[in-house]
């Protein structure tokens, strides 16, 4: 890490945060908020940056750094849906959260080879951060296509057939962070100390984290930390309320409730990351690090079906590949790509489907 960096790393959400804490009414913020300040602040966010954040020049990558083949695959799967369930309908592609639009790209061009008319196909890539929506007009920009930005999904408009996927976004999304002590769980609050952000932990902070408690965990060990999602919540019932006919496709790194709340997780999943290394004490460097946890899948699946969701698919990121057709590709060049997409990752990332 340059000196450069190391400036740049001290300006900006730790002064923003520090001015938000002194005005809050008990002098503390539920670590969620200060993620949320951390991530996307408009102007010092980490991902409303003009720094690049996949990749080599970035701080982690991801399958489609990986080969092609990942985004063809994933083309396939959902093309053959398409085909068995509505074809007779235009289709509607959705990415929400696409960062630099490799996955997009990988998929239209499938959809290109695989001959899909312009006329039967509508896109829209749901993206917040004026960054990433150019960084993916430059990259999309020779899609033959017609590909539609906006920043919300609300703002597309309807269709009787959709498929909206996201590919490594709910992990970015600011979490509650709860431990349980002496029989209690109390959340994890963020506050000042001699002008450092330094942890507490206070009572919890709203009335729905009571109620997730009460009904979402299990057997806990003192001391334990766990992370709730309550973002991933409303962005599932928002998604499920906005689709009228389709399928929702979720990729990202996780598990289920048993999984996630085991001792392997003592300390909760919460993780820091900067040029692919991991951070220890994330606070002097806040919005220039990513900061992700790992999503649980059980609740997605748990509050899809609560908004009329059916969950058709959830497994590995190797079992999806597989029901995919990923080894139909068996050209040589592939070989390197299925041995990586297929095991270290296969394993570590997990597919979950819901249908409407």
């Amino acid at each position: 890490m340059d000196r450069s960096s190391s400036q740049r790393q001290v300006e900006g959400i730790p002064e923003v945060i520090l001015s938000e804490l002194r005005k809050a009414p008990y002098k503390q913020l539920p670590f969620a908020e200060v993620m949320e300040i951390s991530l996307y602040h408009p102007n010092c966010g980490y991902y409303s940056k003009p720094t690049p954040k996949l990749g080599k020049a970035g701080d982690f990558f991801t399958n489609v750094h990986v080969s092609d083949l990942f985004g063809r695959v994933v083309a396939d799967y959902f093309l053959q849906y398409w085909q068995e369930k509505n074809a007779s309908s235009s289709l509607c592609l959705i990415e929400i959260g696409g960062g630099e639009g490799r996955l997009l790209q990988q998929i239209t061009t499938q959809f290109q080879l695989k001959g899909v008319a312009k006329s039967s196909l509508q896109i829209y890539s749901v993206e917040r951060s004026p960054y990433h929506q150019k960084e993916q007009q430059k990259r999309l920009s020779n899609i033959p296509y017609a590909i539609h930005w906006v920043d919300k999904l609300v703002d597309v408009p309807k269709a009787s057939f959709s498929i909206v996927f996201s590919h490594e976004l709910i992990d970015a999304f600011p979490v509650h962070r709860l431990i349980w002590k002496n029989g209690v769980w109390w959340e994890i609050y963020v506050a000042e100390k001699e002008n450092k952000l330094v942890e507490i932990h206070d009572s919890l902070s709203t009335v729905e984290l009571q109620k997730y408690v009460n009904e979402r965990t299990e057997e806990i060990l003192e001391g334990q930390q766990i992370e709730v999602n309550l973002y991933a919540k409303k962005w599932i019932t928002e998604v499920a309320d906005w689709v009228h006919s389709g399928l929702i496709w979720t990729l990202d790194y996780g598990g289920t409730t048993r999984e996630l709340h085991s001792v392997r997780y003592l300390d909760g999943t919460m993780r820091y990351y900067q040029s692919h290394q991991h951070v220890d004490d994330p606070y002097p460097l806040l919005g220039s690090i990513d900061m992700t946890a790992h999503v649980n899948f059980a609740d997605l699946m748990f509050w899809g079906e609560q908004s009329t969701l059916t969950t058709s698919f959830y497994g590995s990121q190797s079992m999806f590949l597989i029901d995919a057709g990923i080894f139909s590709y068996t050209a040589p060049e592939y070989r390197n790509a299925i041995k990586q997409l297929m095991m270290g990752m296969g394993e570590n990332f997990h597919v979950l489907v819901q249908s409407k």
